[in-house]
Protein backbone atom coordinates (compact mmCIF):
# COMPACT_ATOMS: atom_id res chain seq x y z
CA UNK A 1 0.00 0.00 0.00
CA UNK A 2 1.38 3.44 -0.98
CA UNK A 3 0.02 6.95 -0.38
CA UNK A 4 1.18 10.07 -2.23
CA UNK A 5 -0.39 13.39 -3.21
CA UNK A 6 -3.91 12.34 -2.19
CA UNK A 7 -3.77 9.04 -4.11
CA UNK A 8 -3.96 5.70 -2.32
CA UNK A 9 -2.58 2.70 -4.21
CA UNK A 10 -3.73 -0.66 -2.89
CA UNK A 11 -2.65 -4.06 -4.24
CA UNK A 12 -4.92 -7.05 -3.60
CA UNK A 13 -3.44 -10.48 -4.27
CA UNK A 14 -5.61 -12.85 -6.26
CA UNK A 15 -5.38 -16.25 -7.90
CA UNK A 16 -2.31 -17.54 -9.72
CA UNK A 17 -2.09 -17.22 -13.48
CA UNK A 18 -0.54 -19.25 -16.26
CA UNK A 19 2.79 -17.44 -16.15
CA UNK A 20 3.44 -18.60 -12.62
CA UNK A 21 2.85 -15.20 -11.03
CA UNK A 22 0.04 -13.94 -8.88
CA UNK A 23 -2.72 -11.87 -10.48
CA UNK A 24 -3.00 -8.64 -8.53
CA UNK A 25 -5.80 -6.10 -8.61
CA UNK A 26 -4.27 -2.62 -8.44
CA UNK A 27 -6.77 -0.16 -6.98
CA UNK A 28 -6.24 3.62 -7.08
CA UNK A 29 -8.37 5.76 -4.76
CA UNK A 30 -8.24 9.44 -5.72
CA UNK A 31 -8.87 10.93 -2.28
CA UNK A 32 -8.16 14.48 -3.41
CA UNK A 33 -10.57 14.55 -6.36
CA UNK A 34 -13.80 16.53 -5.92
CA UNK A 35 -16.34 15.12 -6.51
CA UNK A 36 -14.95 11.78 -5.37
CA UNK A 37 -13.81 9.66 -8.31
CA UNK A 38 -14.80 6.01 -8.50
CA UNK A 39 -11.81 3.76 -7.62
CA UNK A 40 -9.78 2.72 -10.67
CA UNK A 41 -8.86 -0.95 -10.85
CA UNK A 42 -6.56 -2.89 -13.14
CA UNK A 43 -5.64 -6.56 -13.11
CA UNK A 44 -1.94 -7.29 -13.68
CA UNK A 45 0.26 -10.39 -13.44
CA UNK A 46 2.70 -8.69 -11.08
CA UNK A 47 3.99 -11.84 -9.39
CA UNK A 48 4.77 -12.08 -5.69
CA UNK A 49 5.32 -8.39 -4.88
CA UNK A 50 8.21 -7.85 -2.47
CA UNK A 51 8.12 -4.04 -2.40
CA UNK A 52 6.47 -1.08 -4.15
CA UNK A 53 6.81 2.67 -4.49
CA UNK A 54 5.19 5.68 -6.18
CA UNK A 55 6.61 8.76 -7.90
CA UNK A 56 5.00 11.59 -9.88
CA UNK A 57 5.89 13.42 -13.11
CA UNK A 58 3.56 16.21 -14.29
CA UNK A 59 -0.01 14.79 -14.36
CA UNK A 60 1.17 11.19 -14.12
CA UNK A 61 1.71 9.06 -11.04
CA UNK A 62 3.84 5.95 -11.55
CA UNK A 63 3.55 2.82 -9.40
CA UNK A 64 6.74 0.72 -9.26
CA UNK A 65 6.66 -2.91 -8.09
CA UNK A 66 9.48 -5.41 -7.52
CA UNK A 67 8.23 -8.99 -7.69
CA UNK A 68 9.27 -12.62 -8.15
CA UNK A 69 7.58 -15.33 -10.20
CA UNK A 70 7.69 -19.01 -9.22
CA UNK A 71 7.60 -22.14 -11.32
CA UNK A 72 4.68 -23.58 -9.34
CA UNK A 73 6.48 -26.88 -8.71
CA UNK A 74 6.99 -28.60 -5.41
CA UNK A 75 10.41 -26.98 -4.96
CA UNK A 76 9.03 -23.45 -5.25
CA UNK A 77 12.16 -22.30 -7.09
CA UNK A 78 12.19 -18.79 -8.51
CA UNK A 79 11.48 -18.74 -12.24
CA UNK A 80 12.27 -15.09 -12.81
CA UNK A 81 11.57 -11.63 -11.42
CA UNK A 82 10.47 -8.30 -12.80
CA UNK A 83 10.34 -4.59 -12.09
CA UNK A 84 7.02 -3.20 -13.37
CA UNK A 85 5.89 0.41 -13.77
CA UNK A 86 2.18 1.33 -14.01
CA UNK A 87 1.14 4.85 -15.05
CA UNK A 88 -1.90 6.54 -13.53
CA UNK A 89 -3.18 9.62 -15.39
CA UNK A 90 -4.54 11.94 -12.68
CA UNK A 91 -6.53 13.88 -15.31
CA UNK A 92 -8.36 11.02 -17.02
CA UNK A 93 -8.12 8.42 -14.26
CA UNK A 94 -6.68 5.86 -16.71
CA UNK A 95 -4.24 3.22 -15.40
CA UNK A 96 -1.86 1.38 -17.75
CA UNK A 97 1.42 -0.54 -17.74
CA UNK A 98 4.27 1.36 -19.43
CA UNK A 99 7.44 -0.58 -18.62
CA UNK A 100 8.67 -3.93 -17.41
CA UNK A 101 12.18 -5.29 -16.89
CA UNK A 102 12.75 -8.99 -16.22
CA UNK A 103 15.80 -10.19 -14.32
CA UNK A 104 17.32 -13.39 -12.98
CA UNK A 105 18.53 -11.58 -9.85
CA UNK A 106 15.18 -11.41 -8.09
CA UNK A 107 14.04 -8.38 -6.11
CA UNK A 108 13.89 -7.90 -2.36
CA UNK A 109 13.67 -4.17 -1.66
CA UNK A 110 13.35 -0.89 -3.57
CA UNK A 111 13.39 2.84 -2.91
CA UNK A 112 12.94 6.03 -4.96
CA UNK A 113 14.37 9.53 -4.76
CA UNK A 114 14.58 12.65 -6.92
CA UNK A 115 17.97 14.22 -7.68
CA UNK A 116 17.76 17.42 -9.72
CA UNK A 117 14.90 16.77 -12.13
CA UNK A 118 15.45 13.00 -12.39
CA UNK A 119 13.99 10.09 -10.44
CA UNK A 120 16.35 7.35 -9.23
CA UNK A 121 15.43 3.79 -8.26
CA UNK A 122 17.50 1.35 -6.19
CA UNK A 123 16.61 -2.36 -6.35
CA UNK A 124 18.25 -4.81 -3.94
CA UNK A 125 18.70 -8.32 -5.31
CA UNK A 126 16.80 -11.21 -3.73
CA UNK A 127 19.95 -13.31 -3.99
CA UNK A 128 22.01 -10.66 -2.26
CA UNK A 129 24.70 -10.32 -4.92
CA UNK A 130 24.03 -7.19 -6.98
CA UNK A 131 22.05 -4.04 -6.19
CA UNK A 132 21.00 -2.07 -9.27
CA UNK A 133 20.59 1.71 -9.60
CA UNK A 134 18.23 3.04 -12.29
CA UNK A 135 17.37 6.53 -13.60
CA UNK A 136 13.93 7.34 -15.05
CA UNK A 137 13.75 8.39 -18.71
CA UNK A 138 10.75 10.74 -19.00
CA UNK A 139 10.56 10.59 -22.80
CA UNK A 140 10.82 6.81 -23.08
CA UNK A 141 8.83 6.23 -19.88
CA UNK A 142 11.29 3.63 -18.62
CA UNK A 143 14.05 3.11 -16.09
CA UNK A 144 17.61 2.83 -17.42
CA UNK A 145 20.30 1.11 -15.39
CA UNK A 146 23.25 3.40 -14.64
CA UNK A 147 25.18 1.63 -11.89
CA UNK A 148 25.53 -1.73 -10.12
CA UNK A 149 26.80 -2.41 -6.60
CA UNK A 150 28.28 -5.86 -6.04
CA UNK A 151 27.50 -6.44 -2.36
CA UNK A 152 27.08 -10.07 -1.42
CA UNK A 153 24.54 -10.38 1.38
CA UNK A 154 22.70 -7.08 0.74
CA UNK A 155 19.09 -7.24 1.96
CA UNK A 156 17.76 -3.69 2.03
CA UNK A 157 18.53 -0.30 0.55
CA UNK A 158 17.28 3.25 0.68
CA UNK A 159 17.96 6.91 -0.07
CA UNK A 160 18.46 9.76 2.37
CA UNK A 161 18.60 13.48 1.54
CA UNK A 162 20.29 15.98 3.87
CA UNK A 163 19.82 19.71 3.23
CA UNK A 164 21.79 22.43 4.98
CA UNK A 165 20.46 25.82 6.03
CA UNK A 166 22.11 27.44 2.99
CA UNK A 167 20.52 25.01 0.53
CA UNK A 168 23.42 22.55 0.27
CA UNK A 169 22.18 19.01 -0.40
CA UNK A 170 23.74 15.62 0.20
CA UNK A 171 22.11 12.62 -1.48
CA UNK A 172 23.02 9.34 0.21
CA UNK A 173 22.38 5.72 -0.67
CA UNK A 174 22.45 3.13 2.12
CA UNK A 175 22.65 -0.66 1.78
CA UNK A 176 22.78 -3.31 4.50
CA UNK A 177 25.12 -6.26 4.04
CA UNK A 178 24.51 -9.40 6.10
CA UNK A 179 27.05 -12.13 6.87
CA UNK A 180 25.67 -15.02 8.89
CA UNK A 181 27.78 -16.16 11.81
CA UNK A 182 29.22 -19.63 11.34
CA UNK A 183 27.63 -20.77 14.60
CA UNK A 184 24.63 -18.40 14.57
CA UNK A 185 21.98 -21.12 14.55
CA UNK A 186 23.42 -23.17 17.42
CA UNK A 187 24.61 -20.23 19.54
CA UNK A 188 21.61 -17.95 18.83
CA UNK A 189 24.01 -15.27 17.59
CA UNK A 190 22.95 -12.33 15.46
CA UNK A 191 24.08 -11.85 11.87
CA UNK A 192 27.07 -9.60 11.29
CA UNK A 193 25.61 -6.57 9.51
CA UNK A 194 27.31 -3.59 7.92
CA UNK A 195 25.56 -0.43 6.81
CA UNK A 196 27.23 0.67 3.56
CA UNK A 197 26.84 4.39 2.78
CA UNK A 198 27.37 5.91 -0.68
CA UNK A 199 27.35 9.65 -1.45
CA UNK A 200 26.13 11.14 -4.75
CA UNK A 201 28.76 13.06 -6.72
CA UNK A 202 27.16 15.64 -9.00
CA UNK A 203 30.24 15.90 -11.24
CA UNK A 204 30.11 12.21 -12.20
CA UNK A 205 26.41 11.48 -11.63
CA UNK A 206 27.31 8.39 -9.60
CA UNK A 207 27.20 7.22 -5.98
CA UNK A 208 30.66 6.66 -4.48
CA UNK A 209 31.58 4.76 -1.31
CA UNK A 210 31.52 7.07 1.73
CA UNK A 211 31.58 4.98 4.91
CA UNK A 212 30.76 1.63 6.50
CA UNK A 213 28.98 1.35 9.86
CA UNK A 214 28.78 -1.83 11.96
CA UNK A 215 25.13 -2.65 12.72
CA UNK A 216 24.89 -6.08 14.44
CA UNK A 217 21.59 -7.91 14.04
CA UNK A 218 19.84 -5.19 12.03
CA UNK A 219 16.66 -6.43 10.34
CA UNK A 220 15.57 -3.24 8.59
CA UNK A 221 16.56 0.40 8.25
CA UNK A 222 14.84 3.61 7.18
CA UNK A 223 15.37 7.36 7.34
CA UNK A 224 13.41 10.07 9.14
CA UNK A 225 13.69 13.88 9.20
CA UNK A 226 13.35 16.05 12.30
CA UNK A 227 13.65 19.67 11.23
CA UNK A 228 16.93 20.04 9.31
CA UNK A 229 18.43 16.90 10.87
CA UNK A 230 18.43 13.50 9.15
CA UNK A 231 18.46 10.21 11.00
CA UNK A 232 18.76 6.54 10.17
CA UNK A 233 16.70 4.14 12.26
CA UNK A 234 18.26 0.67 12.51
CA UNK A 235 15.83 -1.98 13.73
CA UNK A 236 17.16 -5.12 15.39
CA UNK A 237 15.13 -7.70 17.26
CA UNK A 238 15.08 -5.82 20.56
CA UNK A 239 16.45 -2.35 19.78
CA UNK A 240 16.04 0.72 17.57
CA UNK A 241 19.40 2.41 17.03
CA UNK A 242 19.14 6.05 15.92
CA UNK A 243 22.08 7.38 13.86
CA UNK A 244 22.37 11.10 13.02
CA UNK A 245 24.06 12.31 9.83
CA UNK A 246 26.80 14.95 10.00
CA UNK A 247 28.01 16.29 6.61
CA UNK A 248 31.74 16.08 7.36
CA UNK A 249 31.74 13.05 9.65
CA UNK A 250 29.00 10.72 8.40
CA UNK A 251 26.60 8.85 10.71
CA UNK A 252 27.09 8.93 14.48
CA UNK A 253 25.15 7.26 17.29
CA UNK A 254 22.36 9.50 18.60
CA UNK A 255 20.06 7.26 20.66
CA UNK A 256 19.20 3.65 21.47
CA UNK A 257 15.63 2.57 22.20
CA UNK A 258 15.07 -0.80 23.87
CA UNK A 259 11.85 -2.52 22.78
CA UNK A 260 9.54 -4.31 25.18
CA UNK A 261 8.77 -7.11 22.71
CA UNK A 262 10.75 -8.80 19.88
CA UNK A 263 10.29 -6.92 16.58
CA UNK A 264 10.41 -7.81 12.89
CA UNK A 265 9.58 -4.66 10.85
CA UNK A 266 8.96 -0.91 11.09
CA UNK A 267 7.63 2.02 9.09
CA UNK A 268 7.26 5.80 9.45
CA UNK A 269 3.94 7.63 9.13
CA UNK A 270 2.71 11.20 9.57
CA UNK A 271 -0.44 11.81 11.61
CA UNK A 272 -1.81 15.34 12.11
CA UNK A 273 1.51 16.79 11.00
CA UNK A 274 3.61 14.72 13.44
CA UNK A 275 5.91 11.83 12.53
CA UNK A 276 5.53 8.44 14.19
CA UNK A 277 7.58 5.26 14.01
CA UNK A 278 5.50 2.06 14.02
CA UNK A 279 7.19 -1.22 14.96
CA UNK A 280 5.56 -4.61 14.33
CA UNK A 281 6.20 -6.94 17.27
CA UNK A 282 5.76 -10.61 18.05
CA UNK A 283 5.15 -12.45 21.32
CA UNK A 284 2.65 -10.86 21.62
CA UNK A 285 1.77 -9.83 18.08
CA UNK A 286 1.00 -6.14 17.74
CA UNK A 287 2.31 -2.69 16.87
CA UNK A 288 4.31 -0.37 19.09
CA UNK A 289 4.21 3.35 18.24
CA UNK A 290 6.86 6.00 18.90
CA UNK A 291 6.43 9.74 18.45
CA UNK A 292 9.32 11.58 16.80
CA UNK A 293 10.15 14.78 18.71
CA UNK A 294 12.85 17.40 18.26
CA UNK A 295 15.17 15.82 20.82
CA UNK A 296 14.78 12.18 19.77
CA UNK A 297 12.23 9.38 19.44
CA UNK A 298 10.02 8.80 22.49
CA UNK A 299 7.47 6.02 23.21
CA UNK A 300 3.90 7.12 22.55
Amino acid sequence: MCFVNGLLYHGISGSSCGSGGAVTNIRVLDLGHIPARHPVEREEALGLVADAGVFTVANYAYVVTAAAFYDGGSTGNTKDSAITVLRYDTTTGYLSRVWREESYLGALDLDLTMIGDSWYLIVVSQRGQVSQLFRWNNHGEKFEIIEEFVNEGARSGGFLVWQGVEGEKHHLLTLTRHTASQHAAEDDQEDTVQLLVYKYEKSTGTFNGFESVDAPGVLEHLSVAVGPARYLLLLSRNTITVMEYYPLEGFRLHQEIHLLHPSHSMTVGVVAGEAYVYVSTSLPQGVQAFRVVTRGVNPY
